[in-house]
């Protein structure tokens, strides 16, 4: 997948507005509505993205947005509060 591709949203989006695990690869994540992520991890690893970047208990605002490294894909997201759409 090129770059363009991945910040295009070339394979879709899930809209997610639960506070259940859920599991699905995505690139990006874009806050619908002011949201709070309890975690997020990369594929093959167990290691919360969000707690290792100093993000826990942080509200994204809505229309911020997140990408993972291009070398790698996230695997799990689980939301404290608000919706996000992944992609």
């Amino acid at each position: 997948m090129t770059h363009l591709e991945r910040i295009g949203g070339t394979l879709g989006g899930f809209l997610l507005a639960t506070t259940s695990l859920t599991t699905r690869q995505f690139n990006c994540v874009v806050a619908n509505e002011d949201a709070v992520i309890a975690s997020i991890t990369y594929t093959g690893s167990a290691t919360n993205v969000i707690a290792s970047h100093g993000l826990s208990g942080t509200t994204l605002k809505a229309g911020m947005v997140l990408f993972c490294p291009v070398d790698k894909t996230f695997s799990t997201i689980t939301l404290t509060s608000g919706s996000v759409v992944i992609h």
